[in-house]
């Protein structure tokens, strides 16, 4: 099954569409049904939907796919020519997917430094990717396109429902020596980890460009927005007071500073760019980011009169 874009660019593939997907064709098929559209068409995470036994496959195009389609003509896909060139990267841009990341961790258990309690934990050792991106050519080194680890402590294999525990971001499992650790009373029967890589890094390149400032305008404000580290704009405020001598000297105080904020009890921040720059595909990045991502289910952009 393939998702006519041209036909419905602004339609989105939830996990209601496959039901009624397999509510119209569930007793025609076989056991799996593959549905290729743009990475994010789909506003689900899972690779596949489980439906009495039929398993739908979500297809992701990557938008760095999306982009060579629009330079050149489409080609014939090229049979490999030995075994070792089976999984190779094919000039054939049309069909190819995003692929699972090359894995490689190692389980175990240990007492923390000034840690009363063991703790387990999860070594990541190798994550590839093998997604392409735009020219120039640019190969991704081992946990380079990590972003996060989300886990979940109990999972219920029966109903396959991953239910969000915890998540770790890259920055801190680096920082840890690429470990993933957590209390050993926390777990049930069987834990699962889900290991996710930079899903909208390929829009990000589309949108920007070569305009890497704008890429990491973007990044930032999401770690804030998703990162989960702080609950609002107060708390972000009071952590750089405390590690910024600068902050102390402007305002004296905490309470000083805090009497500034606007919004302090919201997650919210302001975003300084100078003019000219592209605040408008910054703003953009993150609002389409957000909304992919089930963030927010709605935003809002004033619009001066010249744009």
């Amino acid at each position: 099954m393939v998702f006519n874009h041209f036909a419905h660019k602004d339609a989105a593939i939830s996990e209601e569409t496959i039901q009624e997907i397999h509510e119209a064709v569930g007793s025609r098929v076989g056991s799996r049904v593959f549905i290729i559209a743009p990475a994010l068409t789909f506003d689900f995470q899972q690779d596949y939907i489980t439906h009495n036994d039929i398993r739908y496959y979500a297809l992701r195009i990557p938008y760095s796919i999306i982009h060579e389609l629009h330079r050149r003509e489409f080609t014939a896909l090229k049979q490999p020519a030995d075994e070792m060139a089976v999984n190779d990267t094919v000039e054939a841009f049309g069909f190819d997917f995003i692929r699972t990341p090359e894995l490689e961790y190692k389980l175990g258990r240990a007492k923390p430094e000034g840690e009363l309690f063991e703790q387990a934990f999860i070594q990541i050792k190798t994550f590839r990717s093998d997604v392409i991106v735009r020219e120039p050519f640019q190969k991704k080194g081992n946990r380079e396109t990590l972003s996060m680890v989300m886990l979940d402590f109990d999972y219920d294999e029966k109903t396959q429902v991953f239910d969000l525990d915890e998540v770790q971001y890259a920055a801190a499992i680096e920082e840890a020596g690429w470990k993933v650790a957590f209390r050993l009373d926390q777990l049930g029967k069987k834990i699962m980890a889900v290991l996710n890589e930079d899903l909208y890094e390929p829009f990000i390149d589309e949108l920007c460009g070569t305009r890497e400032y704008q890429k990491d305008a973007i990044r930032t404000v999401m770690r804030f927005m998703a990162g989960k580290k702080y609950s609002n704009l107060r708390a972000l405020a009071e952590d750089n007071f405390k590690s910024n001598d600068e902050m102390e000297r402007r305002y004296g105080s905490w309470k000083g500073m805090e009497s500034h904020l606007q919004l302090p009890d919201q997650l919210a921040c302001s975003l300084d760019m100078a003019t000219g720059t592209g605040k408008s595909y910054v703003l953009y990045g993150v609002a389409a980011v957000m909304l992919a991502a089930g963030l927010v289910d709605r935003q809002r952009r004033p619009c001066s009169r010249t744009e």
